[in-house]
């Protein structure tokens, strides 16, 4: 009686591939919804109050959060064909993700984030600033290598059509906006 509720139409697994478009998608749009209309004044609502029109932003959301769940997937699907683009790609959208984070809020979870479908871990610890930003460096160092090593096409790449020599270089410009985000710190981080 166990497979009274498995939709044997429905996908458990996939390729990195299909989620590697919709992690691109989410990291690199710029408009979301018609809020920059609103502050641009560009559209104006008169039948009621909108928070964006009349400038009352909140400060930060945890929203990026949501987006780690497809990489976390993507990183798993990866491993299972050994495929080191992806696994690379996906440590280029998780540091991407957590220096957005910890600029905005400083302490965050990090080493112990997206780990609830795997490990049962729904609350995780919060990690330091500087864990986080050691850890985003270690893993776009990471990245930068394993794309280094391979030579293999990246399919379902939107952004630079599974040139990976454009990745590595997206990696190693962003690795550089990290340091020098961190220049007047390194006592502190480094």
């Amino acid at each position: 009686m166990t497979d009274v509720n498995i939709n044997p139409n429905e996908a458990s697994t996939t390729h990195p591939q299909a989620l590697l478009t919709k992690v691109e998608w989410d990291a690199f749009r710029t408009w979301h919804g018609t809020s920059p209309l609103y502050a641009l004044k560009m559209i104006v609502q008169t039948d009621g109050e909108n928070a964006n029109q009349i400038y009352n932003w909140q400060r930060g959301s945890f929203e990026q959060y949501s987006f780690l769940r497809n990489i976390t997937k993507m990183t798993e699907e990866a491993e299972k064909i050994s495929d080191n683009n992806y696994q690379a790609l996906a440590k280029f959208f998780r540091a991407y993700y957590f220096y957005n984070l910890t600029l905005t809020f400083g302490d965050i979870p990090y080493a112990e984030a997206a780990k609830g479908e795997s490990s049962e871990m729904f609350l995780p610890k919060y990690d330091t600033q500087k864990e986080v930003f050691v850890g985003i460096l270690k893993e776009l160092e990471e990245a930068n290598t394993l794309l280094k090593s391979n030579t293999n096409p990246i399919n379902g790449d939107i952004i630079y059509g599974g040139n990976s020599d454009k990745w590595r270089k997206l990696i190693n410009s962003f690795r550089l906006k990290v340091l020098l985000t961190l220049s007047r710190k390194v006592q502190t981080f480094l």
